[in-house]
């Protein structure tokens, strides 16, 4: 009797509580619906994921630094006799051709002793054709004993002598002329300049020493990569390879899209970090990175990270693989 009393005053009360009362009966009723769709739509939509995670895949990739550099070797120009820098024809990034002049050495010096060796030369040679003519004379003589047997073999000696002098100038000859060649430092290929030492007139480049690298300007490109040696077991020829370069941004301007051509079957050790790697080259088949209206060159030289795609996986695979590994290693345990 006490609960209906209850009931009547909520009901027949003022209009406000009315409409408070019902409010609160209404949400009552239907909070039960909203939470049933809510429910359902929270377990379709997981469905929905695990499905998607199931079929979409992600690549599982190698990380690597590098560089660009020609298919061709680079041409790493010395000289072995040295001299005095006369004159510099080009500077660092200089386009050349086979054959262009790079650096002239002075020549004073050689062309100076290349004259006395000449003059030297000359002279010899008549004096050997004069000895050779007396030789000839006294040996005639001596066989006629109208001189002694003597006098026709010092002609001989002499003769011989002079004969090894005059050879011997020539060869020196030669040797000068040799060198006199060698103060014009030219390319030996098409190219580009990199790594220019000397840049001074009058400087000194020592016997031996490297004076620049010709880079080859050829249209084929190519990644040198280092490669952990954590990671090269998974690495093999053919596999996709992504290269960003480190002058472009790689969001803004794309990747080069390349494959592993060449794997190193031993391993370096990095002069730097002292740390042993694995060489490996790629594929370069574009030579600009952008669109048509702003074309950005791919150049030798050029540092890079690169992702190696070593296979692939789906996502849900890529979730669940750290709780397979914790279950697996507990099962281990003691």
């Amino acid at each position: 009797m006490k609960k209906r009393n209850n009931i009547k005053k909520i009901i027949f009360g003022n209009d406000s509580e009315n409409y408070l009362a019902k409010s609160i009966l209404l949400e009552e009723a239907i909070s039960p619906f909203y939470l049933r769709g809510t429910i359902l739509f929270i377990s379709f939509l997981i469905l929905v994921t695990i499905i998607w995670a199931s079929f979409a895949r992600l690549d599982v990739v190698a990380k690597a630094i590098g560089k660009i550099v020609p298919s061709d070797s680079v041409q790493v120009i010395q000289h072995q006799d040295g001299g005095r820098i006369n004159k510099i024809f080009v500077d660092e990034g200089s386009i050349v051709k086979k054959g262009d002049m790079l650096i002239l050495l002075d020549d004073t010096a050689a062309k100076s002793d290349l004259e006395s060796l000449k003059a030297k030369s000359e002279k010899l040679k008549s004096e050997v054709k004069y000895l050779s003519e007396l030789a000839n004379i006294r040996s005639t003589l001596a066989k006629q004993n109208l001189v002694p047997k003597t006098s026709s073999l010092d002609a001989e000696k002499s003769l011989a002598q002079t004969e090894g002098d005059y050879e011997s100038t020539v060869f020196e000859i030669n040797k000068l002329e040799d060198r006199l060649s060698r103060t014009e430092i030219r390319s030996p290929s098409n190219g580009i300049v990199q790594d220019l030492k000397y840049r001074t007139i009058g400087g000194v480049i020592p016997p031996g020493a490297t004076v620049m690298n010709v880079v080859p300007s050829n249209d084929t490109l190519r990644a040198e990569l280092h490669v952990s040696t954590n990671d090269i077991g998974h690495i093999n020829v053919g596999q996709n390879v992504r290269l960003k370069l480190d002058t472009y941004d790689f969001m803004r301007y794309g990747v080069i899209n390349g494959k592993i051509s060449v794997v190193s079957a031993y391993s370096s050790i990095d002069d730097k970090t002292n740390l042993p790697y694995f060489l490996c080259y790629a594929t370069v088949p574009i030579k600009y990175l952008g669109d048509k209206t702003r074309q950005l060159p791919i150049q030798p030289g050029m540092t890079l990270q690169a992702d190696i795609v070593t296979y692939n996986q789906t996502v849900l695979e890529y979730v669940l693989r750290p709780i397979y590994i914790a279950f697996k290693e507990g099962m281990k345990e003691r």
